[in-house]
């Protein structure tokens, strides 16, 4: 078969989830004897180590996404002989050209479209609705988003497949290493003992929420723990760093731009303690990611989270610092679990063998 995928979120400036989903399984894909793929890249595609004997990258300006949607990539799907596009996001065309697959990660970016006083934004809930008609399958990445979109829209249970999203084998295969460990220290100018975050700082992610846990915490622990945010500086930091600033946190908490992936395990490694506190996931890589690096985690019980974590973790309520602080005080006391059997349900192998299974439909 020749299946084409879209591989647009492959960005040297961005790494999203589902770019991770990309990385982990091109490379694995590219061992595919049975399949041709057809990647699908525009001008900011970061293309680089894709070469492969079963692939082909075919790339076209993009200027305005729509346009590309709609009308480029019929075109290429159709010039290209392609038997299944796979679209990693909740778009394909409206035309029917071949098979399409759609992936929808989670329904959060539909919360404000659902609120009222935004009529003006419900087309692009049509839009969804049209798209989620004209593709053969939907696959998601959580039970607990399938029955949201069972249940917000509308699609029937069996078009539907759960994949689990697949952590890098750089945090499978992690290993610690005391030089590489003091050298990140010293590189990220991390303090001894810190509790640590890693995501971007959107509202749902509840960042805020951490700082007023971690600022009522015991005396003690808050001058002998530091807190380190890892995430992308973004306009949304900007609340974050005001509500540091007028709780006198300044000295206590750091906040760390961009950490190459070579480091970022270590960075995990090295924390006492990981803490979530989102509202809202569809799955959530960074708190899977500390575990596999042997760092203890606490998170919020919301939304996907226990589906996900299992009982290696302990939980909290996410709106309550005073639940958050408790959960702290807990996970610092508890052992660090033992979390073989949990991560072997991420592993790159089974997600590209379920993945394989759902594009040759």
């Amino acid at each position: 078969m020749r299946i084409a995928i879209d591989i647009r979120e492959l960005r040297t400036d961005s790494l999203t989830g589902i770019a991770r989903i990309l990385r982990t399984a091109l490379p694995l894909l590219a061992r595919d004897n049975r399949n041709q793929y057809v990647l699908f890249a525009n001008q900011f595609t970061d293309t680089a180590n894709l070469s492969a004997a079963n692939m082909k990258i075919v790339s076209r300006k993009e200027f305005f996404t729509f346009f590309y949607d709609q009308f480029t990539l019929p075109v290429l799907l159709k010039k290209e002989k392609i038997d299944v596009f796979l679209s990693p996001y909740f778009k394909c065309p409206l035309v029917k050209v071949c098979k399409y697959i759609v992936y929808i990660h989670d329904l959060h970016f539909l919360k404000p479209i659902l609120r009222k006083g935004v009529e003006k934004l419900r087309p692009y809930l049509t839009y969804l609705k049209l798209v989620l008609k004209v593709a053969d399958k939907v696959i998601t990445v959580s039970n607990f988003s399938k029955k949201e979109i069972i249940k917000i829209l509308n699609v029937p249970e069996e078009k539907i497949d759960v994949i689990y999203n697949p952590i890098g084998d750089n945090f499978l295969n992690f290993l610690p290493d005391n030089n590489k460990n003091e050298e990140v220290r010293v590189k990220y100018g991390l303090p001894d003992k810190y509790f640590l975050y890693v995501g971007n700082f959107f509202a749902h992610k509840n960042v805020q929420g951490l700082i007023m846990a971690y600022k009522i915490l015991p005396k003690e622990l808050l001058e002998g723990y530091n807190l380190v945010l890892v995430g992308k500086k973004d306009v949304n930091l900007r609340k974050i760093q005001n509500l540091i600033s007028s709780l006198g946190l300044e000295e206590r908490i750091k906040v760390i731009d961009f950490v190459c992936d070579n480091d970022i395990p270590y960075i995990y490694h090295g924390a006492s303690l990981f803490i979530y506190p989102s509202f809202y996931e569809g799955f959530g890589y960074p708190p899977l990611e500390a575990l596999a690096c042997g760092t203890k985690v606490i998170s919020s019980d919301a939304a996907s989270l226990p589906e996900v974590l299992k009982d290696k973790v302990v939980y909290f309520n996410p709106q309550a610092p005073e639940s958050i602080k408790n959960a702290i005080l807990q996970g610092l006391e508890q052992p660090s679990p033992k979390v073989e059997e949990l991560l072997s349900m991420y592993k790159s192998d089974k997600f590209i063998r379920e993945l394989t299974q759902n594009v040759s439909i």
